[in-house]
């Protein structure tokens, strides 16, 4: 049985194969980071801060709501997972975590 009968057929990753092309913003970076990158930790390190920035994005502007605890929580997790991989790169992230809750941004700003 032959699936596919064209020479340009896409790889079995690819997002337009499950449907989720454009329903999902960053599908495309979190699989450029799988493919790009050879190395396991630098796999992880990718996929994590596109979750981070991705957390951020979700919450701008959404001081008090659902939507600010559970990027928060995001956040949390990654800095717990990083500080137990890595302590170097978890206080790092610890650190960047605080300053963005600080807020002395904002107050400046304006």
């Amino acid at each position: 049985m032959k699936l596919r009968s064209s020479s340009n057929a896409r790889p079995p990753s690819a997002p337009a194969v499950f449907g989720l092309r454009g329903d999902v913003p960053y599908l495309e970076a979190v699989i450029a980071a799988v493919n790009d990158e050879t190395n396991l930790v630098e796999k992880e390190r990718k996929i994590d801060a596109i979750r981070w920035n991705q957390a951020e994005e979700l919450s701008t502007f959404d001081y008090f709501d659902i939507n600010a605890l559970l990027a928060y929580l995001v956040k949390v997790n990654i800095v717990a997972r990083w500080t137990r991989l890595d302590d170097k790169q978890g206080r790092e992230m610890l650190h960047r975590l605080m300053t963005s809750l600080d807020g002395k941004d904002l107050i400046n700003k304006q």
